[in-house]
């Protein structure tokens, strides 16, 4: 349900297990890779009855030296038994020399990722909420939204002037920011160009493109001192010039993403899947990383047959390992 790595403590290397609404902690004993684990540890994350948690995110928010973890969720609103509003809703955890500890509780989404986005030494956190909702009415209360709180001394500074709000229509992305496209569906963090700067790949696996119904499209965003921007948005789907493929409806591509530096150059790769395709199959891109960020040449797909493995209706790529 949720995995996320760091030195909590400020030393060793610990996993955090989210499994069947239940958060631990368990550190390694010997080499990565090949030693062995301590028992679970629990760590109370302080929402009740009415917090759903749905993954996780690390990262030194705060810059103390240890890693600090963020528990991902959705929070529903009840008048009496009947839930009203889901909106997204995270609980902060500080790392330090006695482990994880509960620090306060955020309003972001059930998606989320980590990195030093404005490259001052402290990780900024990436909050995607494709699908708040009204639930008395049964109605989506928007397209899909992103949220950046910027690290600093008291973890993620989540004031209005300092955190950044984005919509497919402020990110000047193309298409309509309409009902149920699921802006921030996920989202993941990382350097794509070298440059020292994090950025951000968002993506909206219900967009719709043309006449096509849920196609999808993913976005890349740049890091610079002062957050996201919107200056130099990058685009990919199955329709972007070389990418093999084709738009089809119910595709949702980028239903999963990573940037990660697969061949250690300095600049990350975007990996971006589309777990409908082929009516359900699914499959997986990876975009070549370059100084000027991912790109369409030289991008390569594959799926369960590339890997020997199952097929049909699979949903290949539903999730990406973080």
């Amino acid at each position: 349900m949720g995995l996320a790595t760091g030195r909590f403590k400020g030393d060793g290397i610990e996993v955090a297990l989210l499994s069947a609404n239940r958060l631990s902690t368990y550190v390694f004993a010997g080499a990565v890779g090949g030693g062995r684990t301590s028992e679970a540890v629990p760590v109370d994350w302080k929402w009740r009855e009415e917090f759903t948690p749905t993954g996780l995110t690390s990262g030194d928010y705060n810059n103390s030296g240890s890693d600090d973890l963020v528990l991902l969720g959705t929070v529903t609103s009840y008048e009496g038994i009947h839930p009203v509003y889901t909106v997204g809703g995270a609980s902060y955890l500080p790392g330090g020399r006695d482990g994880l500890t509960y620090g306060r509780g955020l309003f972001g989404g059930p998606v989320g990722a980590s990195g030093d986005i404005n490259n001052d030494g402290y990780a900024d956190l990436v909050f995607g909420s494709p699908a708040d909702s009204d639930d008395l009415n049964e109605w989506l209360l928007d397209g899909g939204t992103v949220d950046v709180f910027l690290g600093g001394p008291s973890g993620p500074d989540t004031r209005e002037d300092v955190s950044q709000h984005w919509n497919q229509t402020t990110v000047g992305a193309s298409g309509d920011d309409a009902n149920g496209d699921r802006f921030g569906g996920a989202v993941t963090v990382g350097d794509v160009n070298g440059d020292g700067y994090a950025d951000a790949a968002i993506s909206a696996p219900a967009n719709d493109i043309n006449s096509l119904t849920d196609p999808g499209t993913v976005w890349v965003m740049r890091g610079t001192a002062n957050g996201l921007t919107p200056r130099g948005l990058a685009s990919f789907s199955q329709s972007t010039p070389s990418v093999p493929g084709d738009n089809e409806d119910s595709d949702r591509f980028g239903g999963a993403l990573r940037l990660i530096d697969a061949n250690r150059d300095g600049k990350a790769e975007l990996v971006a899947s589309a777990p409908g395709e082929d009516t359900g199959d699914g499959a997986a891109w990876v975009f070549p990383g370059t100084v000027n960020g991912p790109v369409g040449s030289g991008s390569w797909s594959f799926n369960g047959a590339t890997l020997s493995a199952p097929v049909p209706d699979a949903r290949f790529g539903e999730t990406l390992a973080p």
